[in-house]
């Protein structure tokens, strides 16, 4: 059925759409809090390798994201979630979604903070459950479900109206004169 693959595919592609937006939602809110903190440790007068220490004091303040401050080259406590192999832009925000130790799925994103020579001096990681992600693609299942029902019952009532129609009273009409034929009325 044609009508069934498009909205297929219509379903699929909405989904997929859903999900680069929660994506670029939480890389949005992951670079603006990279800024502020950058541009509040600049007012302060706190240098880029002190950042770690600053993280970690206003970890409280933000209650459903964890914040913390990551170096790629480095083996210890500072070393992303995410294994250092897929962070390939070292210049650029990157995002990627994995389950966290719990199995609850996460979205991490790494935001470059440059340091007095614009070099990069390290990562912020922010990372936060991928609610809206997983909302946002419930909602989208429930709206493609809705619609495959609507499609399918309307097809079903356009079917047996055209059928009732188009074959139904022909057909009784063909069967009423083979019995008049039968009869002897010709």
């Amino acid at each position: 059925d044609v009508c069934s693959s498009d909205l297929g595919l219509f379903s699929y592609l909405t989904i997929q759409t859903n999900r680069r937006l929660a994506i670029d939602e939480h890389e949005r809110y992951a670079k603006d809090l990279a800024a502020t903190i950058q541009s509040t440790m600049q007012d302060r007068g706190i240098p880029s390798r002190d950042i770690s220490q600053y993280l970690s004091r206003s970890r409280g303040v933000v209650q459903h994201v964890q914040v913390r401050w990551v170096e790629l080259n480095d083996g210890g406590q500072s070393r992303p979630t995410v294994p250092t192999e897929l962070i390939l832009a070292r210049r650029e925000v990157t995002t990627f979604g994995m389950p966290d130790r719990s199995g609850q799925p996460f979205l991490y994103t790494y935001v470059p903070v440059f340091g007095e020579n614009e070099l990069p001096a390290g990562r912020i990681e922010v990372a936060a459950p991928d609610t809206a992600s997983a909302r946002r693609m419930r909602q989208s299942l429930i709206t493609s479900l809705v619609a495959l029902i609507g499609v399918a019952t309307l097809s079903g009532i356009v079917i047996w109206v055209g059928g009732v129609n188009m074959v139904g009273k022909p057909l009784n009409q063909l069967i009423e004169k083979v019995h008049r034929v039968g009869n002897g009325d010709f």
